[in-house]
């Protein structure tokens, strides 16, 4: 008569061999930190990319909310000229707290 093999049950565990990488991926794309002040030139680039920009484009995008900067890539769902800013996935992001974009 066999013994019964003890633990065998663990093999049919739950595995995820990445579980958390997602978290640990959007906590790299976030940089705390006080807001920078933008140089001329990086002032000028973005102001070319944004009247360049159109609905529909894929663009990573990195920009100033609350304590920390943010880096988006997706769609521009919409861009408002009136109130200056521009919706790329779930963020509505003012066209002042932009720090670096470009299209993808």
């Amino acid at each position: 008569m066999k013994q019964p093999r003890q633990g065998r049950a663990v093999q049919f565990a739950p595995f995820a061999a990445l579980s958390g990488f997602s978290d640990l991926i959007d906590k790299c794309n976030e940089q705390k930190g006080p807001r920078r002040e933008l140089l001329e030139d990086a002032a000028e680039q973005i102001s070319l990319v944004l009247s360049s920009v159109i609905k529909g484009d894929m663009v990573r995008i990195t920009f100033y909310r609350t304590d920390r900067y943010l880096t988006v890539e997706g769609t521009v769902a919409s861009i408002d000229s009136i109130y200056m800013r521009m919706t790329v996935g779930d963020y509505l992001i003012p066209f002042s707290d932009i720090f670096e974009i470009e299209r993808i």
